[in-house]
């Protein structure tokens, strides 16, 4: 799995940072964070992307360095952290990196793929045409550059996987001003979002179909966090996020002698009860130093 070294780079990188910075409990470390970061970098490089008309693609793991097709998850692909490490490097690598990331994150929303196989469901084996959505795994013929259905029966559908997209996007932006992260997330997402929100009842769904109907008719605050900012790209005073926020999202804040924090699913058994459980409430926290532009880039 990739995701995690990218996140192991980045802390590093930001470590280094603060060293140099001579920031209190750093500047004394014994630790060349700065080394280490440029390892993991280096790694990351050599043994995680394929490249493929002059664009570098993150691919889902190391095993894929003679796939045909390439597993590639989309939501994998932490864009911001792309830049940073180009600027870390001085490695034009990244800049290709960049580039291949928008480029399969812009086909993946409108690509055609086959759902692996669903018992007793009329979708099962279907195969779809995306309407604006990312999948949450997708395949890249290492040919064309195309997308493709994924190997190894994964799923296509817009959901626990894909809905970090956004996020991820959304970093880019706020740390980087980039264009290509506006110009996806003022697409056709944007209207999908508005569109699902708009149909009653209000709400957005946690799993859809890759064509855009709703596959699970039910809502996770960590995917309701995703549309809204997405929204707020366009305008800060979106209409529409602005009903997101005061019908849904507003709604989940919880104070109680333990801290503050958004409650989504809490726990229902053993020592954790009635807590905040970790997968979503870990995305709703990021959602809101996102929303709020406090997720520094160090």
């Amino acid at each position: 799995m990739t995701k995690p070294h990218i996140d192991k780079a980045l802390a590093l990188v930001w470590a280094a940072r603060r060293k140099v910075q001579g920031h209190t409990g750093w500047v004394t470390s014994p630790i060349d964070y700065a080394t280490e970061a440029t390892q993991v970098i280096s790694d990351l490089k050599n043994y995680c992307f394929r490249t493929v008309n002059g664009k570098a693609y993150q691919v889902s793991d190391t095993f894929q360095g003679n796939a045909n097709p390439v597993e590639i998850d989309p939501s994998y692909l932490s864009v911001a952290a792309y830049t940073i490490f180009k600027n870390f490097t001085n490695d034009t690598f990244w800049a290709s990196a960049l580039s291949g990331a928008y480029d399969l994150l812009t086909k993946d929303t409108h690509a055609t793929m086959k759902n692996i196989s669903y018992p007793n469901d009329p979708h099962s084996n279907t195969t779809m045409t995306g309407v604006g959505y990312w999948s949450d795994w997708c395949g890249l013929d290492p040919a064309t550059g195309n997308i493709v259905t994924p190997p190894n029966n994964r799923d296509i559908v817009y959901g626990y996987d894909a809905f970090r997209i956004p996020y991820r996007v959304y970093w880019d932006l706020i740390w980087n001003n980039s264009a290509s992260a506006k110009t996806l997330l003022t697409g056709s997402i944007r209207q999908d979002f508005i569109n699902m929100w708009n149909t009653s009842p209000q709400a957005i769904f946690a799993e859809i179909w890759y064509d855009g109907t709703v596959k699970g008719q039910y809502e996770k605050s960590m995917m309701t966090m995703a549309a809204y900012f997405t929204l707020l790209v366009a305008s800060s005073s979106d209409p529409t996020a602005a009903e997101m926020w005061s019908a849904k999202l507003a709604h989940l804040f919880t104070q109680n002698p333990g801290g503050e924090y958004f409650m989504d699913s809490p726990n229902t058994s053993g020592q954790f009860v009635g807590q905040p459980s970790y997968f979503s409430d870990s995305w709703m926290m990021i959602g809101m130093l996102l929303k709020n532009g406090t997720w520094q880039n160090f």
